[in-house]
């Protein structure tokens, strides 16, 4: 069976941010694909409070959302990382599978060093 393209970027999404998540304490909560108002992966950590959000499509982003006593604070990592010198350069597109390898190695370590 061949993959489509969406479907092989996404098993190499899996296969990076999962076991970056796992690490932390984050599990998948939820996985939506081939929806008609965007895909993402949905990570939550086992309190509940604090979640991430990877949407693929359209377009790229990680959200994170964090419980603080009644209210929601919602991050875009796109917007924090051009806020931040170190990590500014990240790229917010890809092309290919490698690319999105790169991409998402990027975002996890700035997400390890600034958010974590």
């Amino acid at each position: 069976m061949e993959l489509n393209w969406n479907e092989s970027h996404l098993i190499v999404a899996l296969r990076v941010l999962v076991p970056f998540f796992r690490k932390h304490g984050f599990s998948i909560s939820n996985l939506e694909y081939d929806f008609r108002d965007g895909d993402y992966i949905e990570f939550k950590d086992g309190s509940g409070k604090r979640e991430f959000v990877v949407i693929y499509n359209p377009g790229f982003d990680f959200r994170m959302r964090r419980k603080r006593f009644f209210m929601t604070e919602d991050v875009s990592l796109l917007d924090m990382k051009n806020k931040t010198q170190e990590y500014s350069n990240l790229p917010e597109d890809y092309k290919g599978e490698e690319e999105l390898h790169d991409l998402l190695k990027g975002y996890t370590e700035f997400i390890e060093s600034r958010i974590l």
